[in-house]
């Protein structure tokens, strides 16, 4: 007969475990998004991120497991109870401990520029020490749980998991986008804090299992239990990282892709614990299981690879929906009144519903495999005799992970690519699946991996030789471009291609971040180089230039062309620059003497240069992408101002094309809230615009170009073209400015909001510009 008091217990137990799952991979968003905020976004800092996360968990684990085998008398609950607490605590202190890593990091930079990553290891390790260390720990406890309380540990793990993939849709989806980074923290905080309050509470009312008897501390380990949760720990991260970084090339939402993939391995390895024990009681074999999963991998890698194929398609169904809802008075997506902005009920359903589509194509995928592949760790905790035994395979699973996940990031993708790594990974799975299978049963295994393998092999692709993946690997035609240059890095993947017309593309991932005009199609990139020469005209002799981003060289080109003293270009992959050769506008501009090529992250390199610029011009990728929030926020523009002369200039792109007028309107706002003495100019052939905006108040920008005197310069608009499209000035931005909310390192507007696309973008914020000054039309930009 089943005991209610029991049952009770349990249930409680379980929302714990759940609640604790939840908040610790909430966390890990945090400290990725906080950790390039305070140090800058790069690849080795994504991976000391992860490292020291994994590695804290890991030791923590490992010391947990020994304390419990050395200790006679433990209250697991209690100590579970104050793990969490100690988690909920130091969250409480993440942003002040950021922020003081922040200036330590600048300090030091000017004094010893080359301790950059001694300074970013050393300070991550250090704010992320007491959680990680702690998260690990409550491993080897769910161990004495699952032994004290008579409660699976297969189940504990599943249900943590699962409290790991509602975390994930919590952050990326509801928490930040509505209460901002601050207030997810403190969030997450009071559930590690309820967590732990509750279970230090409940402790007394406990029920012990009767047949509980102190653990064995003789009892180790196998080697192959090791073994095969050390395979599927490494190939688990690398597919991870892998199935990541394709995705990327083919959808530029990073958010979306990330939270999908996550999720979608967690929901595998959810449903695996939770089918270990009726699998142990059907007394299936675990080799079998993991050599399912291994061919699994192999079979899906083929139509990985061919995922982009389906984006023409997805372009074509979207191309004529519209996003936003018609008012009466016929200016499109926004209402009478400014801080109104009603977006169209049937467009956020028609999202939602590509969205799902997304999900549910990746999740046929991803799921299966990981359902297979997750089988092992569960199963093999299943049957550890202690806690200590527990922790060391947690410590082994998660030591695993992180080297699979730096293997693939910086050697096996940019080595061999996506498909191969992926190959390697599920060759290591089923090598793993046969070294426990009895000798008859690898009879029929082996043949099947090898068969698998030779699929995977044969429907390759080559991707990075014959085409590169995304919407924009074809031409205007569907015709697929020639490769000219590819790099699959840890963080990104650089592509330039070469359509049938002459025209050249460089894209990152599956963005189109510039291009250079062909022979026929000949793309709205005027801007480019105006984004060189305008800030440049309001100075009169500028000395010292900044230019963040390169693309391919158009917009420093412009700038090395007014003749500055010295140029600093600044972009945070060094691939763009190995790229500069096969796109011909920017004139070799990096082969100047005068210009300096950095690999950093803008905003870092503002944060730790002490250099003052006359000129800054910045072309990040467009808003929505990865990271891109950094360089559009007000503590990015504040940054900024601090590097630039009394009189200096900065320049900022304005995507018209590329966002709805709320976030154009957003970034104005937020540009203008710390250069309040600033125009819009507006490009005569892209219909582009470009934020001008002056450190000192009194200068009439607009009016006054004195880079008019510099007449030997060959520019393809006249000073009275130049003037003419200047479309408004400082009064009427801040009533441009209205229509929008200003964008912060804490709300990050344009890296967690819905950033919705559609055809009449460009028409919808030219209505805005009419309706601010009527002289503006669409078809003549010209004031």
């Amino acid at each position: 007969m089943l005991n209610p008091a029991r049952n009770s217990f349990a249930t409680f137990l379980y929302l714990l475990i759940v609640l604790s799952g939840l908040a610790a991979l909430s966390w890990e968003v945090i400290w990725q998004i906080k950790s390039t905020l305070a140090l800058g976004v790069s690849a080795a800092g994504t991976a000391i991120t992860l490292v020291v996360t994994m590695g804290g968990m890991s030791l923590g684990s490992l010391l947990m497991g020994k304390s419990l085998r050395e200790s006679s008398s433990v209250h697991p609950l209690r100590l579970y109870g104050l793990l969490e607490l100690m988690i909920g605590v130091a969250g409480l202190f993440i942003n002040n401990a950021f922020w003081l890593l922040e200036k330590i990091d600048s300090w030091i930079y000017t004094r010893i520029p080359f301790s950059a990553s001694l300074v970013y290891i050393l300070g991550i390790l250090i704010v992320c020490a007491i959680p990680t260390l702690c998260m690990g720990a409550t491993f080897p406890v769910f161990g004495l749980m699952s032994k004290k309380y008579n409660l699976s540990i297969a189940k504990l793990y599943s249900l943590n998991t699962l409290g790991a993939v509602a975390g994930v849709l919590l952050v990326a989806f509801i928490a930040i986008p509505l209460l901002g980074v601050t207030h997810t923290i403190w969030l997450i905080s009071g559930i590690n804090l309820g967590v732990g309050i509750f279970a230090c509470l409940s402790a007394r009312d406990e029920i012990i299992n009767p047949g509980y008897q102190q653990m064995d501390i003789k009892q180790t380990t196998s080697f192959d239990d090791l073994f095969i949760v050390f395979i599927t720990g490494f190939a688990t991260f690398t597919l991870e990282i892998a199935w990541f970084r394709s995705l990327l090339s083919i959808y530029p939402n990073t958010t979306d892709v990330f939270a999908i993939i996550l999720s979608c391995v967690l929901i595998g390895l959810a449903l695996a614990a939770k089918k270990v024990f009726s699998l142990k009681q059907k007394k299936k074999s675990l080799g079998v299981e993991v050599c399912i999963a291994g061919i699994l991998i192999l079979l899906w890698t083929p139509l990985f690879e061919r995922l982009g194929s389906l984006t023409n398609y997805y372009k074509k169904m979207t191309a004529n929906i519209p996003m936003h809802e018609t008012v009466s008075t016929g200016m499109g997506s926004w209402a009478l009144h400014p801080d109104t902005f009603n977006v169209n009920g049937a467009a956020i359903a028609f999202y939602a519903f590509n969205s799902l589509l997304l999900f549910i194509y990746i999740a046929m995928m991803i799921i299966p495999a990981m359902r297979f592949l997750g089988i092992a760790f569960p199963w093999v905790l299943e049957s550890q005799p202690s806690s200590s035994s527990i922790g060391k395979l947690y410590a082994v699973n998660t030591l695993a992970a992180v080297i699979g996940s730096l293997l693939a990031a910086w050697i096996l993708l940019p080595a061999i690519g996506f498909a191969k790594t992926a190959w390697i990974a599920g060759a290591l799975v089923i090598l793993g699946g046969l070294s426990i299978l009895p000798d008859k049963k690898r009879m029929l295994w082996v043949p099947m991996g090898m068969v698998s393998l030779f699929v995977a092999v044969f429907f390759e692709t080559g991707i990075g030789k014959t085409h590169v993946q995304g919407f924009f690997g074809t031409d205007e035609k569907g015709i697929t471009g020639k490769v000219l240059g590819f790099y699959e890095g840890p963080d990104v993947t650089v592509s330039a291609v070469e359509y049938t017309d002459g025209a050249r593309a460089l894209l990152i991932n599956s963005t189109l971040a510039a291009l250079e005009s062909g022979r026929v199609y000949k793309p709205g990139i005027h801007y480019m180089e105006w984004m060189g020469h305008l800030p440049m005209l309001l100075q009169a002799n500028p000395e010292r230039a900044l230019v963040i981003c390169f693309g391919t060289g158009q917009t420093a080109n412009a700038v090395r062309e007014e003749n500055p003293g010295h140029l600093d270009i600044v972009d945070i992959n060094s691939h763009v620059y190995d790229l500069a050769s096969y796109f011909r506008s920017n004139k070799n501009v990096l082969a100047d003497p005068r210009v300096n090529a950095i690999v950093m992250d803008g905003r870092a390199w503002l944060r730790r240069t002490d250099k003052i610029y006359d000129v800054i011009t910045l072309e990040p990728l467009p808003p929505g992408s990865a990271g891109v929030n950094a360089l559009y926020s007000k503590e990015f523009y504040e940054l900024a101002r601090k590097r630039l002369s009394p009189t200096g200039v900065i320049a900022q792109w304005l995507p018209f094309n590329g966002v709805s007028p709320h976030y154009t309107a957003s970034i104005a706002k937020t540009f203008i809230d710390v250069f309040p003495n600033a125009i819009l100019w507006l490009d005569p052939d892209s219909k582009t615009g470009i934020l001008l905006g002056s450190k000192e108040d009194n200068l009439k920008l607009g009016t006054v170009w004195p880079g008019f005197a510099r007449t030997s310069i060959l520019r393809d608009l006249s000073d009275k073209q130049i003037k003419g499209y200047v479309a408004l000035d400082s009064k009427q931005l801040e009533e441009y400015a209205r229509y929008g909310e200003m964008i912060t390192d804490d709300n990050q507007l344009l890296g967690y909001g819905k950033i919705l696309y559609a055809t009449r973008l460009l028409e919808e914020n030219f209505e805005l510009l009419h309706r601010i000054n009527p002289k503006i039309v669409l078809d003549n930009p010209a004031v």
